[in-house]
């Protein structure tokens, strides 16, 4: 209606002119200055009345432009934006309802609120205006897209980041390949019992559990050498010179080890150091390392018959025939190498490979008895005798001999010759006690 568009102003021209020609119908004079009085106030009237719009269509101008290509209204990346340039899903500046109570918007204008940024720096949620009646446009927008957009979740991040995880250290390690055992940091070999988060659950040379974090992993193997006893309460026999068993039979198969590992021979010790060693210890770690066999390195007491030959012994597991061909090769490797040195040598009248039993039945030596690796305990010489301890203090003695043990190995795991030295009777004897768990204190691990 005509009515309807003319503002306050050009409205109360109207009046004024009806009001002028009602009141004076006769008087010319008067309707001519009320038509040129209506026409002034209506001109005045309609200039002010177009100059404010309270319903807020001038704030929503850029929004609703059709000039400038525009993006769908369901796009929710879309940030506010105060550009006066006609821009896609732009918001209206910051006058909001919440902030002057005059706004109103109309009912083809769609707000929606945008999501905070994550920063700590982000404005609080503003209003974005959206218009519903521009049409989607195909060409891409010419403006550069807002800075201010939400990152995607949907891709990972482009940054190589590093990623946390626990130290190695404290990592259990697998079970399909948990070594079956560790040289430790101090060089003591120890069986695995089982792994833990921390490192490993070992036995330890006096038969404790004990925990270790690591140490370089040893096993299968093909052999294991027993240095006979070790430590100070289990020193084995002494040599009129001075020459302790524990560390001549130590010395002795740290060349024999050498010698091995030269041949590509795998072997493992069961004591590196001179600390003690439980007889069950050293038998357990040979089984548990699958050795093909375990050699025990002793040197015998006490003097016997004077003899124009070594007087050496091999003692083997009853009834093992593997045990017994080990034996027969160390006798007659052994006796050959020994032989040509010219000394006054002792000898029992059964010397040779022997099984030794105790009174009632079984094997008598530990050594013998419990490992089921088959096994041989070698005394290669009596160290009681004099001139025997003297020759085994020098270091031909120990090149010699070593190679001798080595080969005897070698012949063992590379052909099916027995050797020599069998005949005799099996032994009776008792032998003494060694030193217990009680007695036996534990060399540091790491």
């Amino acid at each position: 209606m005509l009515w309807s568009t003319l503002g306050k102003p050009s409205r109360w021209g109207v009046v004024a002119w009806f009001h002028a020609l009602t009141k004076d119908r006769v008087g010319a004079k008067n309707l001519v200055w009320g038509l040129f009085l209506a026409a002034a106030i209506a001109v005045a009237g309609w200039a002010i009345g177009s100059s404010t719009d309270p319903t807020g269509d001038e704030l929503t101008t850029a929004a609703s432009t059709t000039d400038a290509p525009s993006t769908p209204s369901t796009d929710k990346a879309a940030s506010p934006t105060t550009s006066s340039k006609a821009e896609p899903l732009t918001a209206a500046p910051s006058v909001t309802a919440a902030s002057n109570p005059l706004f109103s918007i109309p009912s083809y204008i769609a707000v929606e609120t945008t999501e905070p940024s994550s920063s700590t720096t982000a404005p609080e949620p503003t209003t974005t205006v959206h218009s519903t009646t521009a049409a989607p446009t195909t060409s891409p927008p010419t403006t550069s897209p807002p800075t201010t957009a939400q990152p995607t979740t949907s891709e990972p991040p482009t940054t190589d980041a590093p990623v946390t995880s626990t130290p190695s250290s404290t990592v259990a390690p697998d079970s399909a390949t948990t070594p079956l055992a560790l040289l430790t940091a101090t060089g003591v070999p120890v069986a695995i019992l089982e792994a833990t988060n921390a490192g490993y659950l070992v036995r330890t040379p006096c038969s404790n559990t004990v925990e270790v974090r690591g140490g370089q992993a040893i096993g299968p193997v093909s052999v294991v050498l027993d240095p006979g006893h070790g430590g100070p309460r289990d020193t084995g026999a002494v040599g009129p010179n001075g020459l302790v068993e524990r560390d001549i039979n130590l010395q002795l198969s740290r060349a024999v080890e050498a010698n091995l590992a030269a041949r590509g021979i795998s072997v493992v010790m069961t004591r590196t150091g001179d600390y003690p060693t439980l007889l069950s210890v050293r038998a357990a770690l040979a089984d548990q390392l699958g050795a093909k066999i375990l050699v025990s390195i002793h040197h015998n007491a006490p003097v016997y018959n004077p003899c124009d030959g070594p007087g050496t012994e091999v003692f083997v597991q009853t009834g093992s025939a593997p045990s017994a061909r080990l034996g027969g090769l160390f006798y007659e490797s052994v006796v050959a190498a020994l032989d040509r040195f010219d000394i006054a040598w002792t000898r029992t009248a059964d010397a040779g490979v022997l099984e030794v039993h105790l009174p009632g039945g079984g094997d008598a030596y530990g050594m013998i008895r419990r490992p089921t690796t088959p096994t041989a305990l070698l005394e290669l010489g009596y160290l009681a005798n004099g001139p025997e301890a003297d020759l085994f203090a020098t270091s031909e003695y120990v090149t010699v001999a070593s190679q001798a043990v080595a080969d005897a190995i070698e012949r063992y795991l590379n052909s099916d010759a027995s050797g020599s030295g069998f005949g005799n009777p099996a032994r009776v004897f008792t032998p003494g006690s060694a030193p217990g768990a009680s007695k036996c204190t534990d060399p540091a691990l790491e």
